[in-house]
């Protein structure tokens, strides 16, 4: 007699608790002044990139190669540091930021780093990264990745 608008009842209620499970929001503390709140989002793609760049243009300044491959160290501890920090980005850029970081460390991690090997530091590049360019990576992280391996042999 009762049980069908128990039933009503009960069904509302699940789809409403289910569909309430997906609009959860993490909003930052209240920052006060009558703001409304916002979410904080960060941009680790403009973080990563910025660190690189500066890394770019530290590796074609005048140092010994061993003192570039140390602050090429230091940037990408920095960086996988900033990445365990914040959350997973979306796939196409994980796969800009592992472009942007494992093309460099099999240089950082090469524990006899030596300018002869340099024709081998890019080649692998372009071997495991992209093997069907002719020259130069297309991709631009690996442009980049390419170039920093390009000041750190110079």
């Amino acid at each position: 007699m009762y049980s069908r608008p128990i039933l009503t009842v009960l069904g509302s209620i699940s789809v409403a608790l289910l569909t309430s499970a997906f609009t959860f929001q993490v909003r930052a503390p209240f920052a006060g002044g009558g703001e409304a709140p916002t979410m904080k989002v960060a941009d680790v793609v403009r973080s990563v990139d910025g660190q690189l760049n500066v890394l770019n243009r530290q590796v074609h300044s005048r140092m010994p190669a061993s003192a570039k491959v140390e602050i090429l160290k230091q940037t990408l501890s920095t960086i996988e540091e900033v990445r365990k920090q914040n959350s997973l980005q979306s796939v196409d850029k994980e796969v800009y930021l592992d472009y942007s970081t494992a093309s460099l460390e099999h240089v950082a991690t090469d524990r006899e780093f030596s300018v002869e090997k340099c024709p081998e530091y890019k080649a692998r590049v372009m071997i495991d990264f992209e093997p069907y360019a002719e020259h130069r990576p297309t991709h631009p992280a690996l442009k980049r990745s390419y170039e920093i391996i390009e000041g750190i042999c110079s």
